[in-house]
Order: structure tokens, then C-alpha cells, then sequence
């Protein structure tokens, strides 16, 4: 690795600025009355396990349960955030997912040996951002909030985030399936997967609003990485150490 590398991964730049990240701390609602619940942890952590493989540059920390219905990870950059979310929240169902991303600094080291990172070890303003947004998403009953990215960035993330949401909590469980396979293949193929007519699959997307889902998603990802550059960024403080 070189010097530049190795600076970046401490944590600290070469202007002697740290380093800034989007953490992410999400809560499962109503986790112990989910049927089935220890088939569905297993699914969940076997989706972290194959996310954590399938971004490990953009993952700076990867994901892990960190309590019992709280998982959490910690990002370089928001590329992959929204999509992450997303695989999550298809595992869970119609079990309600409540996301909070922050934007902030780190105040405990980040281990250079990538193995070694566990998220649940770490601190920092881009964690206390992350708990405030959660607890907005929690109050408003919404999928994702977002805090740290400055006042008019968070309000337009946060909506994008609750538009999601609103439109993911309208879907049937039917609707829900026809979505995860129209992500992956042209509407033809999936009225063959599920042997319905194409027209079945046409009006069922476009009752689900499928396309308007879409675009949400896309600028809410674009929002994310070009927000992400230019926030002005909250550092550490002593006021609050411990961010559980």
C-alpha cells in the first residue's frame, strides 16, 4: 500500500484533516415478533456476509449485528449505500426497517488490517449523525433519514428516503416479488419466471409505481455521493463520547 493509502486508511488525510464516512445504523421494529425469526437472522446475515464481499473498498468497516435488532457499517463513499439498504430490507419483508446515515469523522483509530475492523469498536461524529438520523427515521416511521450533510441535504435526503419507504410499504408481498425480479431482468422474462401473462406484470409494477420508485432511488444515490463531497463536516466533540 502506498504512503497516501496508508494515511487515508488511518483516518487522516495528507492536509491533516480527518478523514470523512457515512456510517449507517439500522433497527429492525418489532424484530422478536417475527415469525419464523431465527430463519430470517440467518438470511440477514448471510445477505451482510455477501455485501461485505461484494463492496469491500467502499466499506471501510463492514456489517455486522451489533444488538439485537440493530445492525451497522461504516462507508467510504455512498455508492452502494441505498442498495445495501435495500437487499436488507427485501430480506426482512413487511418487517419494518428503520434506517439513519450520518456524515462525520471518526475519533477512535482505524485499524490498517482490514480484518480487524469491527464496527461496533468504533467512534466518532459520523456514528452520533447516524444515531440522530435513526432516531428521526423512528419517529416518523420512515426508511431512512440522513443527518451531518447540512440543513437543506438532509431534509432533501430524509424525503427521498420516506418517499422510498412510503412506496416499499405499499407493496403486496406479490408486488414485492415482481419488483426484485424486474430489477434483474426485462418484464417478459419475469411473467415467464412466474407464469402470469405480461400484462399481469405491467399492471402490477405500475400500481407498485415501480418507475417512480426507480427514479427515487437514483437520485437519492446521486444526492447522497455529490452531498457527501461537499458537506461541510461536523468534528468530534467531547459531549457526547459515547455514542451508545
Amino acid at each position: 500500500m502506498s504512503k497516501v493509502g496508508k494515511i487515508a486508511e488511518s483516518g487522516k488525510t495528507t492536509r491533516g484533516k480527518r478523514n470523512r464516512y457515512i456510517a449507517l445504523i439500522a433497527d429492525i421494529v418489532g424484530s422478536r415478533e417475527i415469525p419464523r425469526r431465527a430463519a430470517v437472522q440467518k438470511r440477514l446475515l448471510k445477505t451482510m456476509d455477501e455485501l461485505n464481499g461484494a463492496w469491500p473498498r467502499a466499506l471501510v468497516a463492514g456489517l455486522e449485528m451489533t444488538a439485537g435488532d440493530e445492525f451497522e457499517g461504516l462507508f467510504s463513499h455512498g455508492d452502494p449505500v441505498l442498495e445495501i439498504a435495500r437487499q436488507l430490507s427485501d430480506v426482512l419483508g413487511s418487517v419494518p426497517l428503520r434506517v439513519g446515515l450520518g456524515l462525520g469523522t471518526l475519533s477512535t483509530p482505524l485499524p490498517r488490517v482490514r480484518t480487524r475492523r469491527r464496527v461496533g469498536s468504533l467512534d466518532g461524529s459520523a456514528f452520533h449523525q447516524a444515531r440522530e438520523a435513526l432516531v428521526q427515521s423512528q419517529e416518523r416511521r420512515a426508511w431512512i433519514s440522513a443527518k451531518g450533510f447540512g440543513a437543506g441535504p438532509d431534509a432533501a435526503l430524509s424525503s427521498l428516503g420516506e418517499l422510498i419507504g412510503t412506496l416499499r410499504g405499499g407493496w403486496t408481498d406479490k408486488q414485492a416479488q415482481y419488483v426484485g425480479a424486474a430489477r434483474q431482468m426485462p418484464q417478459n422474462a419475469v411473467a415467464k419466471r412466474f407464469r402470469v401473462g405480461p400484462s399481469v406484470i405491467s399492471e402490477s409494477l405500475k400500481a407498485a409505481r415501480f418507475e417512480v420508485c426507480l427514479r427515487a432511488e437514483n437520485a437519492f444515490t446521486v444526492a447522497l455521493i455529490e452531498f457527501g463531497k461537499n458537506a461541510e463536516v461536523e468534528e468530534d466533540s467531547a459531549r457526547e463520547p459515547n455514542r451508545r
